[in-house]
């Protein structure tokens, strides 16, 4: 049974997905090209690189935001003095395991009142592993 479970993934294809990578700026521009100059956003996204749906929903105001993903829950500071201070810890072989350091994390959360994507204020292991 282990060997046919093994073959099945060996068999399973992993699809990656290549994210457009485009700036802010190219995508202001696209924006302003369709509203300004009546191209169609699949004009502006072979001009500008951008996908025509993001300029088609900006255009549209489907989307008003121009930076792309989730927005951070911490400052690029706050999340630098975080590990910062984990080096320092380590320093001194002092480590923390994945469960306190989200408990602390959590604990700061909570007594800063920040509103976070997090469940019950705790962040995921994807976000510690992310961390720096």
């Amino acid at each position: 049974m282990a060997d046919g479970n093994k073959k099945k993934k060996d068999e399973i294809k992993k699809i990656k997905i290549n994210k457009i990578k485009y700036e802010p700026e190219d995508l202001q521009k696209a924006i302003d090209d369709c509203n300004n100059n009546n191209i169609t956003p699949y004009k502006a996204s072979l001009i500008h690189n951008v996908p025509s749906s993001t300029i088609r929903n900006h255009v549209n105001k489907k989307s008003t935001s121009t930076v792309r993903g989730k927005p951070s829950t911490f400052t690029h500071d706050e999340e630098k003095v975080m590990v910062d201070y984990l080096v320092a810890l380590s320093k001194f072989g002092i480590g923390l395991d994945v469960p306190t350091l989200q408990k602390v994390v959590q604990d700061y959360v909570k007594s800063t009142k920040r509103e976070t994507g997090f469940k019950d204020d705790k962040p995921g292991k994807d976000w510690i592993f992310g961390l720096g």
